[in-house]
């Protein structure tokens, strides 16, 4: 007897399979990275499918598979603050994330700050996102976090006001983006006002793995408030 397979089961099944297949290509380039890692190698080869390919692999449970990258990354991340590897592929892991759910706002936030800050690719970090704008249009945190990078680390003042007024000019905008766009435009930037960013940030964040970042960070400009001299250091107050 010939077994007939209906043409729904048939796709059903494709897409099982399909899934199974995206899911052990993921895992086994993470384990081959895992391995080569407890082996002392800081630098192995490793291939992550491209965004577009999981794209196209994950149809219909794109946001599933980005949630699981997501985990990956920030895990990810998390190994590389424990001193166990670089952050060699943590760019096309949030690339990827972006590809399968481009509406997901803090994998943009978070991967644009690890990129300018770890990874000191600030140009990096605002393409990412200004992808986030392009597929979130009319929010005001991300050309807001545009502005905070060239604040905070191109100290490019002038380029900061266009993207805080920017924020300012979304439909979503809050107080502090109306401020920062004022306060740009007419001082340049000191420790206080960095504090100040880095505090907003830590605050208005969902996630664990940007509050850390944002912690240290402002760690770090309060050891730099405290050893400056003649200086007292503020309590982070908002201009």
């Amino acid at each position: 007897m010939i077994a007939v397979v209906r043409p729904g089961a048939r796709a059903s099944l494709l897409t099982l399979l399909s899934a199974a297949l995206l899911f052990a290509i993921i895992t086994g380039c993470l384990a081959r990275f895992d391995a080569a890692r407890h082996a002392g190698s800081r630098h192995e080869k490793l291939y992550l499918p491209s965004g577009l390919f999981l794209r196209e692999a994950t149809a219909g449970f794109r946001e599933v598979a980005a949630d699981w990258l997501w985990f990956q990354a920030v895990q990810y991340y998390g190994e590389y603050r424990l001193g166990r590897h670089d952050l060699a592929y943590f760019k096309g892991m949030i690339q990827a994330v972006n590809t399968l759910d481009p509406r997901f706002l803090e994998a943009y936030r978070f991967g644009a700050l690890v990129l300018a800050t770890d990874m000191e690719d600030v140009a990096g970090g605002v393409e990412v996102l200004k992808r986030g704008i392009q597929a979130i249009p009319g929010r005001w945190i991300l050309p807001f976090e545009v502005g905070f990078l060239h604040y905070i680390l191109t100290r490019d003042y002038r380029r900061a006001a266009v993207w805080f007024e920017a924020a300012a000019a979304a439909p979503d905008a809050s107080d502090f983006a109306r401020r920062f766009a004022a306060f740009a435009r007419r001082r340049a930037g000191d420790l206080e006002v960095s504090l100040a960013l880095w505090r907003n940030l830590r605050d208005s964040t969902q996630s664990p793995a940007m509050r850390e970042l944002a912690e240290t960070e402002m760690a770090r400009i309060e050891t730099a408030l405290r050893d400056r001299p003649g200086a007292v250091a503020a309590e982070g107050a908002v201009p």
